[in-house]
């Protein structure tokens, strides 16, 4: 029974709105306003994200020394291309120079010391010590005997007391200096202490960074081109002094910046409302302001993970890699613009599409990897590019203009001309781009729907003559 109640209401809805749809074409009929419709359409659809960006070498270098010094040669210019391995700058040498010299004297004397210890005393140095500890003894006891035979006299009043302090004195050298022998034959006989092998090869191996530090300084102050590529800026001339790269804070003197055109690549900065839209992989469509008339090819290669506030608006910069690596595409893409007029009684719709015809996407990649790497003239780094996105294709789909989809309570309906009488219908949809949208359910190719909008009646005569001119087949009169 309650099944039965619902389907009665629902009857009863239908006619209403069925009704109202007649009254309200009837009325519109008679107050003079046209009731727009179009036909399902059948083709291919494309969504893509349109954003604007900056050209890019994909290789930017920025040319710092890591010395400082005043430059000597300076051998290049703005706009020159240099291969790698070419001279780019050289710095005034005479300061590294010296230090490199005296380095290397002290890592010699070092390792001179450091040989000694490992080898020992020589036996001439080992005879000749036992020599002197001999000799010192033979003195000792020379020096002993004078100091007894001077005390004898003092005591038996011969002679004074500053002879004998005299004699005391000369003892006292000639003890010291037997002491002393003693002690360096027992040290060469021991041999070189540990402590004093450790800290002579310390000694060696601080020698040695400070020989290799100078070394590479030197080395450092002829700089030559890191890669192929082309002179993008030249901060500094020949005479002016620049500041080392490596410990300074404020990063050191940029002398140069290359770049390598020959592979090209767009920073554009995308809003966070689509940034999710955005694949790395996708295909991207590219022209710009300074190239007119002609269409480049691209992928996208890398999103960035930290968005940047700008103007309270949060963007992304995505890089988008030129295929064909800043080739310039000689080729006209296979894409048409076609202008459609759609034409019923009291209608008169148009719609601009584009569609892919006779070129598979991966057909179009392969052309376009296939051209030569040869560097494009016409390409600069600055250049403002228009970038087109694409998020998602489809082929051999139907489609209606936007306006005819009318949403109710999260549901998407339709008005559908059936005997000249307007039904509402449920439909699927798909994809959606600026004037379009797919439809998945609900809707055979050739049918007419309603423009959800009305525009004033032209003269019965005027409207023929241009249905006439531009109107499509099978679109004429609606009954």
């Amino acid at each position: 029974m309650k099944r039965i109640v619902v389907a009665i209401i629902s009857i009863a809805l239908l006619g209403g709105i069925i009704f109202g749809m007649k009254s309200c074409f009837k009325k519109s009929n008679e107050s003079g306003l046209k009731v727009r419709t179009v036909a399902v359409q059948r083709g291919n659809m494309i969504t893509k994200v349109t954003e604007t960006g900056s050209v890019q070498p994909k290789t930017t270098v920025q040319i710092k020394s890591n010395v400082g010094g005043e430059i000597v040669r300076l051998p290049v210019k703005e706009g020159d291309w240099v291969r790698k391995g070419d001279l780019l700058v050289e710095l005034d040498t005479t300061i590294l120079k010296n230090k490199f010299i005296q380095a290397k004297a002290d890592l010699e004397l070092v390792k001179a010391k450091l040989s000694t210890l490992l080898a020992g005393e020589r036996p001439q140095d080992i005879a000749k010590a036992r020599e002197s500890l001999k000799q010192a003894e033979i003195n000792l006891e020379d020096a002993k005997v004078k100091l007894d035979r001077q005390n004898g006299l003092f005591r038996q009043g011969f002679i004074s007391k500053q002879d004998v302090d005299t004699a005391q004195r000369a003892y006292e050298l000639a003890m010291s200096s037997y002491n002393t022998a003693s002690l360096s034959l027992s040290l060469i006989l021991e041999g070189a202490r540990e402590q004093d092998i450790v800290s002579a090869k310390a000694s060696v191996l601080k020698a040695e960074v400070s020989h290799e530090q100078s070394a590479s300084d030197l080395k450092d102050a002829t700089i030559y081109a890191p890669l192929d590529g082309t002179i993008l800026a030249k901060n500094v001339e020949e005479g002016e002094k620049v500041t080392s790269g490596i410990g300074n804070s404020g990063g050191g003197t940029v002398i140069l910046t290359i770049g390598d055109l020959s592979s090209m690549k767009i920073l554009a900065k995308i809003n966070e409302v689509d940034i999710t839209k955005v694949k790395t992989g996708q295909e991207v469509e590219i022209t710009l302001d300074a190239i007119r008339g002609e269409k480049y090819h691209g992928r996208v290669t890398d999103i960035a993970s930290l968005g940047k506030i700008e103007n309270n608006i949060v963007t992304y910069e995505v890089t988008i890699e030129i295929l064909g690596a800043g080739v310039r595409i000689n080729h006209r893409d296979t894409e048409t613009q076609r202008e459609q007029e759609v034409r019923s009684q009291n209608t008169e719709y148009r719609i601009q599409s584009t569609e892919h015809r006779t070129q598979k996407t991966e057909d179009r990649r392969q052309m376009v990897q296939g051209i030569s790497r040869t560097p494009n003239p016409a390409l600069k780094t600055g250049m403002t590019a228009n970038v087109d996105i694409i998020t998602d294709r489809k082929t051999d789909v139907l489609y209606v203009p936007l306006e005819a989809i009318v949403e109710h309570k999260g549901r998407k309906k339709i008005l559908v001309l059936e005997d000249s009488v307007f039904v509402a219908r449920r439909i699927k949809t798909g994809l959606q781009d600026e004037t379009r949208v797919e439809i998945i359910e609900g809707l055979t190719e050739g049918e007419k729907v309603k423009l959800n909008s009305l525009t004033p009646k032209k003269e019965k005569t005027d409207s023929s003559s241009r249905s006439r001119m531009s109107g499509p087949p099978g679109m004429g009169r609606m009954h």
